[in-house]
């Protein structure tokens, strides 16, 4: 099995006792992500690696999780703009945070492996093989503000 992308920060967390969860291979697994429609730093980084403040704070609360250096994913598009526009409503600037578009692409056993996704929301995490490059291979698919 190739090295996770944050394979050095996971084995930190390995070693204070933290797991991974079940994990499966991606086999031509349709995914859509939040990211900025245009060329921004934080597109497809984990938000332990965008914020490391947030991972510090998940730690000293003891929510500090292997899924902070992972990929929020979705299976169904139309469900990933609902669960946005619910984001929008709480969270005036979400679109400042977590990106402005919606992307997609599929998913395979080279990018990673992936969680069960939820039934009712379709979000599913993606842990990403360091070779990953998800913005070479998926592409925006609307704009949601």
């Amino acid at each position: 099995m190739p090295d996770f992308k944050y394979q050095t920060e996971l084995n930190r967390l390995f070693e204070n006792g933290q797991v991974l969860p079940s994990l499966d291979i991606p086999q031509s697994k349709l995914a859509y992500r939040y990211v900025f429609d245009y060329e921004h730093p934080n597109n497809h980084k984990p938000i332990y690696i965008q914020n490391p403040r947030r991972r510090q704070s998940d730690a000293d609360s003891d929510r500090l999780t292997t899924s902070g250096y992972s990929l929020s994913c979705f299976e169904k598009k139309e469900l990933a703009v609902q669960q946005f526009k619910n984001l929008k409503n709480t969270h005036k600037n979400i679109d400042i945070s977590i990106g402005n578009a919606l992307c997609g692409g599929s998913l395979d056993e080279k990018d990673g492996l992936i969680t069960n996704s939820n039934e009712k929301t379709t979000h599913f995490d993606l842990y990403e093989y360091s070779e990953c490059d998800l913005g070479s291979k998926f592409e925006i698919k609307q704009r949601l503000v």
